[in-house]
Order: C-alpha cells, then structure tokens, then sequence
C-alpha cells in the first residue's frame, strides 16, 4: 500500500519503490497510464494480504484488545486501503 501510495514522490526523488521495478516503468508512458496498467493487480495483492491478514487473526486468542484490534483490522485496514487505490466516494469521503 506504502509503495502504491508514495509512486509519484518516489519516481520524482528517485527513490526506490518495489511497484517501479516489478512492473517496470518507463518514461514511455505516463504515471496516470502506469498506475492504471497495474491498479487491478495491486488492488488483488492488496486485498488477498487483508484476507490473510484476517484469517491469521482469527487463529489467535486475543481477550484484552479485541475490540480495538478488529477495528483496525476489520473496518480501516480495507477503508484505508479502498482509500489509498483511489475508489473514496469524491461527494462525502466515505469509503465506498
């Protein structure tokens, strides 16, 4: 998400950034096209490590945090995750 979310300052600083080099970017195409050519398969990856992430999870017995926990895991993770891939309702900023 970090990689996806930092593309444009890590290109302009020259930075290294994991999504640059895997799906190997090149001034032939602009960012906007470059972001487009990979969102699906970054949003995939994304999602399958919020469901894995859930699945560990739900192995373990956590009594004192729980709550807290499940919040992050369960309602920001995905919001913040629908928010960094660009799919936020523009209209109320609600996750979609």
């Amino acid at each position: 998400m970090d990689a996806w979310d930092d593309l444009d300052d890590n290109l302009k600083t020259g930075a290294f950034n994991p999504l640059v080099t895997r799906y190997e970017y090149t001034v032939a195409e602009t960012m906007a096209e470059f972001r487009e050519r990979i969102k699906s398969t970054c949003e995939w990856h994304l999602l399958v490590c919020c469901g894995e992430m859930v699945k560990a999870l739900d192995l373990l017995e956590i009594k004192k945090i729980s709550g807290i926990i499940d919040n992050i895991v369960y309602l920001g993770l995905l919001s913040r995750t629908e928010k960094v891939l660009g799919k936020e309702d523009d209209n109320n900023g609600e996750s979609l």
